[in-house]
């Protein structure tokens, strides 16, 4: 926004004719600090762009449009889910809602199907009812440089509608406020992986879908078919010095337990997308996911194992 002018017009006029610069040199500035005190600040003027369009929207409105994806800060994300969740707050979860009025929530006006996406946090509320599949091939990803990417390829064929969280996972017990993480986002703090893991490769994805109204889809012979995407300097990152890793698994924690277990079977390469793997988790209530790599204890050296027996690398172990 370059050409863009910024002026102080009160909330009546935003259009008014910019305000000197003076103005600000001549703003109050806080006693201790110096500071210049909080203005609000308007576009008086635009740049040119192709398919730009200007509305004037209500304040209590959500600005994301339906079927967008929108990047937001992390106050406008408060304000925009607000408007998207009504009474539900940001770390509670529709599972723990009185049915009534979870039910009203998801079959209201409020359910738009859309992407909302801030530093540290990414939700997708999906409406199959609405739009048919329009999940599939969308990217899930926190508007920050280098954040994992998630997309479904299969929500199941129960799910009506669905809400998808994506954060980054809490720093184990020592989680500090001020860190965005599953912890202050989705009031879940996760374990660090099992042993035998590397750390998580990939966001925690809280994935809750429903049925008719605000009935749970717990259906098991309905896996989420999901795709992440882990380039390789990601598992690189992710593994201890001198490991040597194998496949990619993925993890599931239910509820708010924060706990752990390792979904059977390893991701699986996607043939025509490079760094994107696939994998089948099952859903149980509201389901945490994330993505790890096995450490081949036999190749790292780390196993136990006689000088006599042969060491055998199994996924989050080995055998001898």
């Amino acid at each position: 926004l370059g050409e863009a002018v910024l002026t102080t017009a009160a909330p009546s006029s935003p259009c008014a004719a910019p305000t000197p610069a003076s103005y600000l040199l001549d703003a109050p500035q806080d006693a201790d600090t110096g500071a210049l005190l909080r203005r609000r600040l308007y576009f008086v003027r635009c740049p040119r762009r192709e398919g730009l369009r200007l509305d004037r929207v209500c304040l209590q409105a959500a600005k994301c449009p339906e079927l967008a994806r929108c990047s937001v800060t992390e106050h406008n994300m408060e304000e925009e889910l607000e408007a998207v969740r009504g009474d539900l707050a940001l770390t509670a979860l529709a599972t723990e809602w009185d049915p009534q009025a979870c039910g009203a929530w998801v079959t209201g006006s409020g359910f738009v199907a859309k992407q909302l996406a801030s530093p540290g946090r990414a939700e997708l509320t999906v409406d199959v009812v609405s739009h048919g599949h329009h999940y599939i091939g969308h990217e899930i990803f926190r508007d920050e440089p280098g954040a994992p990417r998630i997309r479904f390829v299969d929500l199941g064929a129960s799910t009506h509608r669905a809400v998808v969280v994506s954060t980054a996972p809490s720093p184990g017990a020592a989680a500090q406020p001020h860190v965005l993480n599953s912890e202050n986002q989705l009031g879940i703090s996760v374990e660090d992986p099992p042993a035998g893991f590397t750390s998580l490769l990939s966001d925690a994805v809280l994935i809750e879908r429903f049925g008719n109204g605000c009935v749970i889809n717990n259906e098991a012979s309905e896996p989420v078919v999901v795709e992440f995407h882990i380039p390789e300097w990601v598992v690189t990152r992710g593994k201890l010095a001198g490991t040597v890793v194998g496949p990619l698994v993925a993890l599931a924690a239910y509820g708010r337990q924060g706990v752990w277990y390792r979904v059977p079977g390893a991701l699986t390469p996607s043939a025509t997308t490079p760094g994107w793997y696939r994998g089948s988790v099952p859903i149980i209530t509201a389901t945490t996911v994330a993505v790890v790599a096995d450490i081949d204890e036999c190749a790292s050296g780390t196993a136990t194992c006689s000088e006599h027996a042969a060491c055998t690398n199994t996924v989050g172990g080995f055998e001898c």
